[in-house]
């Protein structure tokens, strides 16, 4: 299968993710839990994706450094995080090559663009966040700012 190495651009308006924010390490754990009490109280989502955010950087949150749900309007008994109106660089990937299968492709993307974008953080954190469609298709979209 070829390999997008280069992102696609785009502007999205504010999004909300609603779910449960957890360890990161856990990840299968808090997305197990996220559908479950989804299941038990279900709300409306904009989408049928699922998102994941991984926050990461200086100021790093130990067992709070991901947040896994679904784009929605604040939901009663789940965490939501609001994520402001941004460009996004957005990488395809093949999830049989693996999640972190694209990962020099960004870093090397991110330096090569350094004088025109920059990532963005959130309450002095960076992030990215991980779209999965139905369907099997992945995409990590990383925000940045024009300089």
């Amino acid at each position: 299968m070829f390999k997008k190495t280069q992102p696609v651009i785009m502007r999205k308006n504010q999004m909300t993710i609603v779910g449960l924010t957890g360890d990161g390490n856990l990840t299968g754990s808090v997305w197990e839990k996220a559908h479950s009490a989804y299941n038990r109280s279900p709300f409306e989502r904009n989408d049928e994706n699922g998102y994941e955010i991984r926050f990461y950087g200086d100021t790093y949150r130990p067992g709070r450094d991901i947040h896994v749900g679904f784009l929605a309007e604040p939901a009663e008994c789940f965490d939501a995080v609001t994520l402001p109106s941004s460009i996004w660089a957005v990488f395809d990937i093949v999830v049989a090559d693996g999640y972190d299968s694209q990962n020099a492709a960004m870093d090397s993307w991110l330096i090569k663009n350094a004088e025109v974008y920059r990532q963005r953080k959130l309450d002095g954190l960076y992030y990215v966040l991980e779209c999965y469609k139905p369907g099997g298709i992945a995409e990590i979209w990383i925000p940045v700012e024009r300089l």
